[in-house]
């Protein structure tokens, strides 16, 4: 077998390893907007009566806002209505978001550059999860206290809310299903791939660690715990660079420079004048303190700009 069909071969299996992972963080997004809604089909009900057996799992949050005054807690829940009612309309969108359109946003870019796009969006639903979270427990504490709360008004009904719930649970559950069954796949490749006596040592170190990690994975997964706990992360390790010098040496292709997922060019949509996608990347690339409604308002910078 020649070094270049080694490199194949590993280039191959390195590349299956990082749309796992990247499966793995669009699963964990799932799951995370899965809890936002929950939190807003609370916050959204006609009937504010408290309910802490349901969200058990706000105690210690609510615990720690028992400490703080009537007032402030008020202050704390108009502050944190004011944020959700500005960014509910993009999590409506990411709940729709497919499988294919996630993957398709990262085509083309470089693997560190990818991994920074999906860290920088689980940051966001995570922020958004615990606004939305945040709010129910200081509703949760105010209707102890005998507070008068008032729903709130957010552009989706109940009904539509719990309908999205359900479609967030159940892509969650395929999610799941896909990663036990891409991570099953990946330990009988990478076995296959052990059995032949070709690898540099350093290279099969870095198999058997990654087989660790992803039969790690599979025990969590079949035990039914929470993706976000998944004890998993692909170590890209230099493979193709540790096989012997004949492969190194010969002339690779002329490459296009990859674009960035912050540079591939969106196309505007007839539901907003900007474009849900455009205004959604400059949000994401915006600081953390830039809301949703604040990055739609931005004026478009002129790389944006079409050309009359």
């Amino acid at each position: 077998m020649s070094s270049i069909t080694l490199a194949d071969q590993l280039t191959s299996h390195r590349k299956r390893r990082q749309a796992l992972e990247q499966l793995i963080s669009f699963a964990r997004q799932i799951t995370s907007a899965g809890d936002s809604m929950e939190a807003l089909q609370y916050v959204t009900r006609p009937s504010q009566t408290g309910d802490r057996k349901r969200f058990s799992f706000l105690s210690e949050m609510a615990h720690h806002l028992e400490a703080q005054t009537t007032d402030l807690l008020k202050e704390r829940l108009s502050q944190t209505d004011k944020l959700l009612i500005a960014e509910t309309e993009l999590f409506l969108h990411l709940a729709a978001l497919s499988e294919e359109e996630f993957f398709a946003r990262h085509q083309g870019a470089e693997a560190e550059e990818i991994q920074h796009s999906i860290q920088m969006l689980e940051k966001r639903l995570q922020a958004f999860r615990r606004k939305a979270q945040t709010n129910v427990a200081i509703r949760l504490v105010l209707d102890e206290r005998g507070a008068q709360l008032k729903a709130l008004h957010l552009p989706i009904s109940q009904e539509q809310l719990s309908v999205e719930v359900l479609e967030l649970r159940q892509k969650e559950q395929k999610c799941r299903d896909k990663i036990i069954r891409e991570v099953n796949s990946l330990v009988t490749e990478t076995n296959h791939l052990l059995s032949q006596p070709l690898y540099p040592e350093s290279v099969v170190q870095a198999m058997q660690q990654n087989r660790a990690r992803l039969q790690e994975a599979l025990l969590h997964l079949q035990a039914g715990k929470s993706l976000e706990d998944l004890p998993f992360h692909i170590e890209v390790h230099e493979e193709v660079r540790t096989l012997p010098e004949p492969f190194e040496a010969q002339d690779a292709p002329a490459v296009s420079e990859p674009l960035l997922p912050s540079q591939i060019p969106l196309p505007a949509t007839e539901e907003s004048p900007t474009g849900f996608l455009r205004v959604f990347s400059r949000w994401l690339n915006s600081g953390m303190e830039v809301s949703w409604k604040d990055a739609g308002q931005q004026p478009r910078p002129p790389e944006e700009r079409r050309s009359p």
